[in-house]
């Protein structure tokens, strides 16, 4: 993406400098900077060098370039040799910015790193359950906590404790530049839709992580199993998309909006504006309403919730706004536990995942899916059990051409009387048979 956003820069007639050393860059920006925090880079200490280097607007160096430092004229005004993310916190705290947060690993020296430094974001890593929790609620209600930790399920669930969301973006380079560039999110209409017809079943394919700035902001948009896939607009195909893209990385939204074909569609990351369990945070209603804002920036109608035990109920905070048409629902384990019900509410529907195309088992290959979508009845007693929504997971099934290869293949094995379409059309056909019910 960022090969893209540079070469974008250029057709928009901006002037791009290449240089080719980091000393360069410090002496055209020498006026600009108070300092170096030096430290052991491979010591405990490299995330409290970060969190200094925010709040005194230096750079992070490590302690065997002082005689680099001296040359480049950049006086030492911090050592962080020793420190630990519970020292720089509990002195500095009042100082850090309020509502964001880095838990970055120690052992990732440059990545995420440069975003952390430009937002003055308390740097840190912890597995301790209340000391994470305790992080988010004391930077403020509804704290963004980007990166990652070695837990998926205890991070978020810790964060989602504290009031936060958990942004996942360990491996990010350049969100520092990134959030400056403008864009205009373009807008993106649905061609139209027929009816439901007798005995048709209407299948929808969504593919998960759409969580993960990372990914979305770097490798996705060239990875021929994602976005660069050869049969992507041959068949209709939802993409989760984070919808904190259009405030931190606006035209690497814009570019999947302005690149998608009519088959391709979006809703958001689980979560919403981040990731979080519904069921885990302390005010619903709030972080539906930052989510339901983020939503009207992005241009995405169709919010995805990932939650931790709880219920579908948890999602009615979202459907309360008029910027959230509908709910994808899906448990932690297994994603499809709701097995496609519809919990309507206000005339708005969370719609549970009924199937899992995951290389994890059997049933869960394009073959196993393909049958099961077979088995549902031709002529139901509700009309929602034509309905199929299925998660694709990102990971699997490299071995046939990624994801969007093991889609194709569910695709070709559908038995005939199968309608394949995009998340929006699939909420509308649901809420026209639902009326007619």
């Amino acid at each position: 993406m960022s090969e893209i956003l540079l070469q974008r820069l250029g057709r928009e007639g901006t002037a791009l400098l290449t240089r080719t050393s980091v000393w360069q860059l410090v002496e055209e920006f020498r006026p600009a900077i108070s300092g170096a925090v030096i430290v052991d880079l491979k010591s405990d200490s490299l995330n409290a060098a970060t969190s200094l280097a925010g709040l005194l607007n230096g750079v992070v160096a490590d302690s065997t370039l002082t005689n680099e430092l001296a040359a480049a004229r950049l006086p030492i005004i911090a050592d962080a040799r020793g420190l630990t993310d519970a020292d720089i916190f509990a002195k500095h705290r009042a100082e850090f910015a309020r509502g964001i947060a880095v838990e970055q690993v120690r052992s990732k020296h440059y990545h995420l790193r440069d975003w952390a430094v430009a937002k003055r974001a308390f740097t840190y890593s912890t597995t301790n359950a209340s000391e994470q929790a305790r992080y988010v609620k004391e930077l403020g209600p509804l704290t963004e906590v980007f990166g990652w930790g070695p837990d998926e399920k205890k991070l978020v669930e810790h964060v989602s404790q504290g009031g936060g969301a958990v942004i996942p973006a360990d491996w990010s380079l350049n969100l520092s530049a990134m959030q400056h560039l403008a864009a205009v999110i373009p807008d993106r209409k649905p061609t139209a839709l027929p009816d439901v017809k007798p005995g048709e079943r209407i299948v929808c394919f969504v593919m998960t992580d759409g969580d993960n700035v990372q990914f979305m902001a770097g490798g996705f948009v060239i990875a021929p199993g994602f976005w660069a896939n050869t049969n992507r607009g041959g068949f209709a195909m939802t993409w989760e998309m984070p919808p904190i893209l259009a405030r931190i990385a606006p035209p690497a939204l814009a570019h999947y909006f302005e690149t998608a074909t009519p088959n391709d569609d979006f809703v958001t990351g689980p979560g919403g504006f981040g990731y979080y369990f519904p069921n885990h945070v302390p005010d619903r209603a709030a972080h539906a309403l930052k989510t339901a804002a983020m939503m009207k920036k992005s241009k995405l109608r169709i919010a995805s919730v990932l939650n931790s035990g709880g219920s579908m109920a948890d999602a009615r905070e979202l459907l309360d706004h008029p910027e959230i048409d509908a709910v994808f629902y899906k448990d932690y384990a297994p994603y499809n536990r709701p097995r496609g019900r519809v919990d309507w509410y206000s005339g708005k529907p969370a719609i549970g995942y009924r199937f899992v195309l995951w290389g994890n088992k059997s049933e869960n290959f394009p073959a196993g899916v393909a049958s099961a979508i077979a088995s549902l009845p031709d002529h139901p007693k509700s009309p929602e059990d034509r309905f199929a929504l299925i998660n694709v997971h990102a990971w699997s099934f490299r071995d046939i051409g990624g994801p969007m290869g093991a889609v194709a293949e569910t695709i070709r094995r559908l038995p005939t009387g199968t309608r394949v379409v995009t998340a929006t059309h699939f909420v509308e056909l649901l809420k026209r048979a639902n009326a007619d019910r």
